[in-house]
């Protein structure tokens, strides 16, 4: 997609909807690729639409390429259908570009098929989720232009200029990667461990692990 056309749809979202992702679990809307616990900002979280209508009818003019796709259908957005959560977050992706006159819809397909596509690039929009290498804010800044500009993050890394800055406007310029929000490290483990901790660049330790009692069971919920 041209710069434009993704740059319109980050403009379009409403980003604070996804405070409600998940269950309980903490949730930072962010439009940068940095998260506020790195120092990094957040960046705006409220859909400034009349920017993203002219930014979409400058990227039209632009490229008649695009002009010809949004209007042969409706675009696809690829959802893992192993990762419940991703619809939700396709959901209001869905509701942006509805704001922009958009026709699009949600395929959900298996994690390999998934993961297939992304890699061959047989894909228009999808959701996913970017792990950061180490807990720093400049490597997660180079995590997200990996996505889109892979040379030039091995160059810069080369030249040893990964800063914030720099990486944060090839991600801007390239717009392959739209960031939504950042989420909290989420562990799942049996309720007889103990002692179990992350470690500053998110290694697990089990340096105090312990166990104690027996696994309790979830309860169920009662019906009405």
């Amino acid at each position: 997609w041209p710069a434009g056309f993704t740059g319109a749809i980050s403009l379009a979202l409403d980003r604070r909807s996804f405070r409600g992702i998940g269950s309980g679990e903490v949730v930072e809307p962010s439009s940068g690729a940095v998260a506020r616990a790195l120092r990094g900002a957040t960046g705006p979280i409220t859909p400034r639409l009349g920017r993203a209508r002219r930014r979409l009818q400058r990227a039209k003019r632009e490229s008649s390429s695009l002009v010809r796709r949004l209007g042969a259908g409706p675009i696809e957005v690829l959802v893992d259908r192993s990762r419940p959560g991703d619809r939700e977050v396709a959901d209001r992706v869905l509701a942006a570009l509805f704001q922009l006159k958009i026709p699009a819809k949600i395929s959900e397909v298996s994690a390999s098929v998934f993961a297939r596509r992304v890699a061959s690039g047989n894909c228009e929009l999808y959701i996913d989720h970017l792990l950061s290498p180490v807990a720093d804010s400049r490597w997660q800044a180079a995590a997200a232009v990996a996505v889109s500009d892979p040379s030039w993050m091995a160059r810069s890394i080369a030249a040893r200029r990964p800063s914030v800055a720099a990486m944060e406007a090839r991600r801007r310029a390239t717009r392959k990667l739209v960031p939504l929000f950042h989420r909290a490290m989420r562990l799942h483990y049996r309720s007889d461990l103990f002692g179990i901790s992350t470690s500053r660049v998110g290694l697990i330790s089990y340096d105090g692990v312990f166990t104690h009692g027996k696994p309790r069971k979830p309860r169920r919920k009662r019906s009405r």
